[in-house]
């Protein structure tokens, strides 16, 4: 079946890839992370999204996501000019600094979140940059293991997915995600229409939601 259009509502849980164009790095030292997670934590309080997991890799970053109101595309839109721009100026740099738009999935909250903040903070370790996700300061691992209350990351949200104790969630996120195996099934095998990572009920309210909007046009 083709790929469908990009549709939004509000709830849609996205898995974002953006990628530094030609591959090139994006982020050459510590200002420049920190200049790209203050550019999403002011965009995030501008359009209140939620933000379940953040990992900013040297040559791309991923972003888990769920939208209100405003798209993602405008979400992403102001993240990355704003970043472009700091980059452009700092670097004496012209044109693009991110490949294209981004990249992106439609996610089964229900059946694929836990699995995707997973990968999210694992991508240093696989990358062989650290061999523990506590050792890597550039993801959201460390806001939610320490609870850190002055984070953008909506971190209760995400312990509660382990337990209503929290003291206890930290111990099973922990857990939870050093539980990765290589030979674990790759996630995104269960890709549909290209842009979609659900089963197949989640499919339907998503080609549902797609009608919707195609009718009022």
């Amino acid at each position: 079946m083709p790929r469908l259009p990009f549709i939004h509502f509000p709830g849609a849980c996205y898995h974002i890839t953006t990628r530094g164009n030609n591959r090139d790095q994006t982020f050459f030292e510590a200002n420049d992370y920190l200049r790209y997670l203050k550019r999403l934590s002011q965009t995030k309080e501008a359009v209140k999204f939620k933000l379940f997991a953040y990992c900013l890799m040297p040559n791309h970053a991923h972003l888990l996501i769920e939208v209100n109101k405003t798209p993602i595309s405008k979400i992403m839109q102001s993240i990355q000019t704003g970043y472009t721009m700091y980059f452009n100026k700092k670097y004496h740099h012209t044109g693009h600094v991110f490949h294209g738009r981004y990249h992106y999935f439609l996610v089964d909250k229900d059946n694929y979140l836990l699995s995707l903040i997973q990968y999210i903070h694992l991508n240093p370790i696989r990358a062989n940059l650290v061999k523990n996700p506590g050792d890597y300061v550039w993801s959201s691992y460390l806001d939610i293991v320490n609870q850190n209350k002055s984070s953008f990351v909506d971190i209760e949200e995400i312990l509660n997915l382990f337990t209503e104790v929290k003291e206890s969630g930290v111990v099973g996120f922990k857990k939870f995600i050093q539980s990765w195996l290589p030979e674990k099934e790759d996630i995104f095998g269960n890709i549909k229409r290209e842009i979609i990572l659900g089963d197949s009920q989640f499919v339907k309210k998503v080609e549902g939601y797609f009608k919707q909007v195609k009718n009022r046009i």
